[in-house]
């Protein structure tokens, strides 16, 4: 018996049928439909008669045929004339365009570079909040101060997962972003409305940030009244990390950090001890102040605009690494320090056009210190 196949090269495989070949007649072999036309692929052919050796075939006419294989007995394919270039300038000597086809002057001529851009789907918002969202009524409840908002997208296809990534918005008191902290007096006052602009681009981002640094030995002594705020993003919280760290060593390790341990706790240090307050594992914007003291009983945490309960520890010197820094991959959003006197000394917001606009230090300060990439530096929309 006689056969063919075809066989790929570089994967070792056959890549179609096997087909016997019948004498004298046509046989056709098709190759399977995921064959990759970059391969070297082999067309095989084999003699084999009662199990001989040394067999000799010949085997004629073959073709590779793109679409179905038509009988012989069908009527022979015929191109279509294609004239040569010869034949074009012949025929164009006997041609003539119409009166008026061309006009006898031009036209301008546009050169400059232009935006494409997509347009996007048409889409409904709204904003949500813990307890529901403004296409209700939002019944915030008693003792709540700040609290987080976010405008959720909604397409034809479903709810976009990051919006952010796509759309920002101005809520016309100073914030920006898709996520923002929101004030539930000035909302229950109605010095605020709840109605902001969103833009289809990212123009008034609000940006997150993780992976940076600073030079920790230029930060200013924490005196008694020295005062932080911090924004933070818990959603990436994860166990022994530290969110944000503003540590002089220099100076007795006087100073705070965020940090998750095990509950997301937060860590006030002072010059023997420590106070410590859960945050909650909320997974969700949190602003925290701190208002430092040598005493550390008389420090005090703010959560959300509320004050907390501290607990006091012993500070062991192990914990007391130096350090300005926002960590991966907990991201922070802002960071204030204010003297005693409420003078405004340094202050990070990731806010600008450019990465270096967003790390520098916002302060009208003698005393800058803008941050730098570190490692997992990355800068999110949010």
């Amino acid at each position: 018996y006689y056969g063919c196949y075809l066989y790929d090269l570089d994967i070792g495989e056959m890549v179609s049928n096997s087909v016997h070949l019948v004498p004298n007649s046509v046989n056709v072999i098709t190759p399977k439909e995921d064959i990759d036309m970059s391969h070297r692929i082999n067309l095989r052919l084999y003699a084999n008669e009662n199990g001989g050796k040394n067999q000799k075939a010949k085997f004629h006419r073959l073709m590779l045929v793109e679409g179905e294989y038509t009988s012989e007995t069908m009527p022979p394919y015929v191109p279509k004339w294609i004239p040569a270039a010869a034949d074009l300038a012949v025929e164009a000597e006997s041609q003539s365009l119409p009166a008026g086809y061309r006009p006898s002057t031009q036209g301008d001529t546009h050169d400059g570079e232009y935006d494409l851009a997509v347009k996007m789907p048409k889409v409904a918002t709204k904003v949500v909040t813990p307890w529901g969202d403004d296409k209700e009524v939002i019944m915030i409840p008693p003792g709540v101060k700040l609290f987080p908002a976010r405008i959720q997208v909604d397409t034809p296809q479903g709810t976009l997962d990051n919006p952010a990534e796509y759309f920002s918005a101005d809520w016309g008191n100073g914030m920006k972003g898709m996520q923002v902290l929101l004030d539930a007096e000035q909302i229950g006052t109605g010095t605020m409305v709840v109605e902001p602009d969103i833009y289809d681009d990212l123009s008034k981002a609000r940006y997150r940030v993780t992976g940076v640094v600073g030079a920790y030995a230029k930060l200013e002594d924490f005196e008694d009244g020295t005062r932080v705020v911090a924004e933070i993003d818990t959603s990436a919280f994860n166990a022994n990390y530290h969110a944000l760290r503003l540590i002089n060593g220099n100076r007795n390790g006087v100073g705070f950090m965020v940090a998750e341990d095990r509950f997301s706790v937060i860590i006030m240090f002072g010059n023997e001890k420590r106070s410590t307050t859960s945050v909650g594992n909320s997974k969700m914007l949190r602003r925290v102040e701190f208002i430092y003291n040598a005493d550390v009983s008389l420090c005090k945490i703010y959560i959300d605009g509320v004050e907390v309960p501290v607990s006091q520890e012993l500070l062991d010197g192990s914990d007391v690494i130096s350090g300005l820094e926002m960590r991966s991959p907990v991201f922070s959003l802002l960071a204030e320090i204010y003297s005693p006197d409420g003078t405004l000394l340094h202050k990070w917001d990731m806010e600008g056009a450019t990465d270096d606009e967003r790390l520098a230090d916002k302060a009208v300060t003698e005393n800058p210190i803008n941050l730098s990439k570190g490692s997992g530096f990355k800068l999110t929309p949010i």
